[in-house]
């Protein structure tokens, strides 16, 4: 199943939060931000799925935001192999 690594960097104004989701097989993934629990964010980044050596599958999804007091940001995972998204 998919291990998640999250990371975020502040410039003046805004945030880049990165969703990392590496370590899945099968290769279809759906990785998505989302805004105070209903709203998509928009990804700056193509989707692009990329193979491990391994045989199992990486992505990282990237979304540029500008916070502000009270917003919450969640990266969302669903996969096959999970019995419940990842969030």
């Amino acid at each position: 199943h998919p291990h998640v690594r999250i990371s975020d960097h502040q410039s003046d104004d805004t945030t880049d939060v990165r969703c990392q989701a590496y370590g899945f097989y099968p290769r279809e993934i759906d990785v998505k931000w989302v805004k105070n629990g209903r709203d998509d964010v928009h990804s700056e980044a193509a989707k692009e799925i990329l193979p491990n050596p391994d045989g199992s599958y990486q992505l990282r999804v990237t979304a540029e935001v500008t916070p502000k007091e009270g917003d919450s940001y969640a990266c969302h995972v669903e996969h096959s192999s999970l019995n419940e998204k990842l969030i």
